[in-house]
C-alpha cells in the first residue's frame, strides 16, 4: 500500500516513530512551511488502524491518504494444513 500523510511539524516526530514501529518504508519527506508531507509504503496488515492513530497523534490536524500500490504474494499464511484440514496458527480447526 502507498500512503501520504500531511502532518504539522509539532506532531511529525510521533508520526514518524509510529510508522517505524509498523515497519513502513519512508520514501520521501517534504518539509513545507507548516507541515511535513510523508510519502511511504507498507503492507496492508501493518497499516490497519494507522489512520486513527495518526489522527490521535496529531489531534485531528493531519491528512491521511492511502491506496493500493501493487499486489504481492504473502510471505506466510495464517493457516496450516493438518491432516487434510486447515488449522489456524492458534490451533483451532477451520
Amino acid at each position: 500500500m502507498f500512503l501520504r500523510i500531511k502532518v504539522p511539524h509539532a506532531c511529525a516526530r510521533d508520526v514518524l516513530a509510529e510508522l517505524g514501529a509498523r515497519e513502513v518504508r519512508i520514501l520521501e519527506q517534504d518539509m513545507q512551511a507548516y507541515d511535513l508531507v510523508i510519502r511511504a509504503e507498507g503492507r496492508l496488515v501493518n497499516l490497519l488502524g494507522l489512520a486513527s492513530m495518526v489522527d490521535s497523534l496529531s489531534r485531528g490536524s493531519a491528512a491521511f491518504w492511502t491506496w493500493l500500490e501493487r499486489y504481492e504474494r504473502a510471505m506466510t499464511t495464517p493457516f496450516e494444513p493438518v491432516h487434510g484440514r486447515l488449522v489456524a496458527q492458534s490451533g483451532q480447526a477451520i
